[in-house]
C-alpha cells in the first residue's frame, strides 16, 4: 500500500510540472483527496517517514514490553506481526524492552551498533506496543517515526501515587502527539479524546477448531484469560450468579483478581 501511494505521489509530482492547475483534480482522481479537497489519509503525519525508496524494503522496529518465550496475547500478536512482515521481505528488528531479540525471542549479541537508539535512526517506522515509557524516551529523537499500538486499557484517574500519576501524564502526552492503533473499540474509548486512533483488530493465525474427540464436556462455561480488570472476570462471575438451573463453570488464568474467586 505504501509503495503504491509513493508511486501515486511521484506521478502527481510529474503531472504538476506539466500543469500545476490540474494538481487537485489529479489528487482527487488518484483517491488522495476527497471531492471537497480535504485529505483522506489521517496518517499523513507519519506516512512520509514510512515510505522507503523503491530500491529497498521497509525498515520496521518493534518495541514491546514482553515477547517470546513468554506466552500471552501481546507476545503472540507481536510475533505474528514481526514474522509476517519479515516473510514479505521487510527488515524487522524486535526489542523486548531494551534487548534486541530475534523473531523467536532469542537474545542477539549486538556487535554492530544495533541498540534501540541506533535502530530508531535506522528505521522507517517504529511500532511501540502499549507505550513503554522508558523505550519511548530512548527513541524520542526519532519521534516522527513512532506509531503507538495499544493492547490494554490504561487508567488515567484515581491513581494516588505521584510516580504513577506522572507516568500516566507522560503516556497521555505521547498518545496525543502520535498516531495510535487500538486493537478494539473498548481500548480506543479509554484513550485520550484528542488522540488520533485507528481500530485494527489483532491478527489470528490458527487452524479451524475441530472436534478432537474429547468426549463429553466437563463444563458448561469456561473463562480463559488473565485475571485483570479489563478481561471482565467480574462480569463472568456476575453472569454465572444470575443463572438458574444446574451448570458447571471453570476459570483458567492467573492475576491479581484471583481474590474474586
Amino acid at each position: 500500500h505504501l509503495r503504491e501511494l509513493r508511486t501515486k505521489l511521484m506521478l502527481t509530482a510529474s503531472r504538476r510540472g506539466k500543469d500545476s492547475s490540474s494538481t487537485p483534480d489529479v489528487l482527487k482522481a488518484e483517491g488522495l483527496l476527497s471531492r471537497e479537497g480535504s485529505a483522506i489519509m489521517r496518517e499523513s503525519t507519519f506516512t512520509k517517514a514510512m515510505i522507503p525508496s523503491p530500491q529497498r524494503s521497509l525498515r520496521i522496529v518493534i518495541i514491546t514490553p514482553s515477547y517470546l518465550p513468554v506466552i500471552g496475547g501481546l507476545e503472540r500478536v507481536m510475533e505474528l506481526l514481526a514474522k509476517e512482515w519479515a516473510s514479505q521481505g521487510q527488515q524487522v528488528r524486535v526489542f523486548n524492552g531494551d534487548k534486541l531479540v530475534d523473531l523467536d525471542g532469542e537474545p542477539i549479541v549486538d556487535r554492530e551498533g544495533r541498540g534501540i537508539s541506533q535502530s530508531a535512526r535506522w528505521a522507517d517506522v517504529i511500532i511501540a506496543a502499549n507505550a513503554p515509557l522508558r523505550q519511548l524516551i530512548s527513541v524520542s529523537g526519532n519521534w516522527r517515526k513512532v506509531v503507538l499500538q495499544h493492547h490494554s486499557m490504561y487508567s488515567y484517574h484515581g491513581r494516588h501515587a505521584l510516580s504513577q500519576r506522572l507516568k500516566d501524564r507522560v503516556r497521555t502526552l505521547a498518545i496525543i502527539s502520535r498516531p495510535n492503533i487500538a486493537v478494539s473499540q473498548a481500548v480506543a474509548e479509554v484513550l485520550p479524546s484528542r488522540a488520533e486512533v485507528q481500530n485494527v483488530p489483532n491478527p489470528v493465525d490458527q487452524p479451524p477448531m475441530v472436534n478432537q474427540g474429547w468426549g463429553r464436556r466437563q463444563y458448561d462455561f469456561l473463562f480463559v484469560g488473565r485475571f485483570v480488570p479489563d478481561k471482565g472476570l467480574d462480569l463472568y462471575l456476575d453472569a454465572l450468579a444470575s443463572l438458574g438451573g444446574e451448570w458447571r463453570a471453570a476459570v483458567a488464568g492467573v492475576g491479581p483478581e484471583a481474590r474474586l474467586l
